[in-house]
């Protein structure tokens, strides 16, 4: 049950609705490059079809019910009140595992503190001015188009070699670190974010900051959370600090 209450609103919502077949295609997209990409992903999408599993077995066991009940007041033959009978055991069993299951469900959909201040601070950086010209900075700006229309992943995949080219290019660290927490890569966008706050002379030493802040509250790790808070150069640093004391 430990890996239960790690599982964020958001991820709950996805999940679900893949597992539903409720998603739009933007979801399944998501949910599949989740899968392919984050280590704990798939043990998350696990737990969750478990609990929709638990569920409809619940709300089966319930229906069961129902109808022997109604076939009972039907004069019922003799044979079948066997059957009946061991619904005495069967009901009681299934609003256990119900309560179980809700109490789950509950503690996933309702996060911790440091959830909350995640949800509530959390803001995609708006991304860089774009005017395409055919030098050198194409292939950024390009993702920076893609970046900015959303396109977090084709975004990703613009950067991604000119990353293994420039590995300090700290504007790069930056804004892949950011199209990965727009997608809730959480794993993914925390290697640039370190990485910037190693380079001392980096321009975005406080908005790197700022995010891996917000992302190690996120997981409930408040000392280094406020820790990185204080050295970000964000204007609601104050506020957040206020609302951790």
């Amino acid at each position: 049950m430990k890996n239960q209450y790690q599982i964020s609103t958001e991820d709950l919502n996805l999940i679900s609705r893949v597992i539903t077949g409720e998603a739009d295609s933007g979801e399944t997209e998501l949910f599949e490059k989740r899968m392919n990409t984050e280590s704990g992903f798939p043990s998350k999408v696990e737990e969750v079809r478990l609990l929709i599993t638990g569920v409809r077995e619940v709300n089966l066991a319930a229906s069961l019910k129902e109808w022997h009940e109604k076939m009972n007041t039907s004069n019922v033959p003799d044979q079948s009140k066997g059957k009946i009978r061991s619904l005495k055991y069967i009901i009681p069993a299934a609003v256990a595992a119900l309560i179980i299951i809700v109490t789950g469900i509950w503690f996933m959909i309702n996060p911790g503190p440091q959830e909350n201040i995640y949800s509530q601070y959390y803001k995609p950086d708006p991304g860089l001015p774009t005017v395409m010209s055919a030098n050198s900075d194409y292939a950024f700006k390009q993702g920076m188009v893609y970046y900015k229309s959303e396109q977090y992943s084709q975004a990703i995949e613009q950067w991604s070699p000119l990353l293994e080219t420039e590995p300090e290019n700290d504007t790069l660290l930056y804004y892949m670190a950011q199209a990965y927490l727009a997608l809730g890569l959480i794993d993914d966008a925390r290697k640039p974010l370190e990485k910037i706050l190693t380079l001392s002379e980096s321009e975005y030493l406080g908005k790197a900051a700022w995010y891996l802040g917000l992302i190690y509250l996120k997981e409930n790790n408040k000392e280094e959370g406020k820790a990185l808070i204080l050295q970000s150069d964000h204007q609601q640093k104050e506020k957040i600090l206020s609302e951790m004391k």
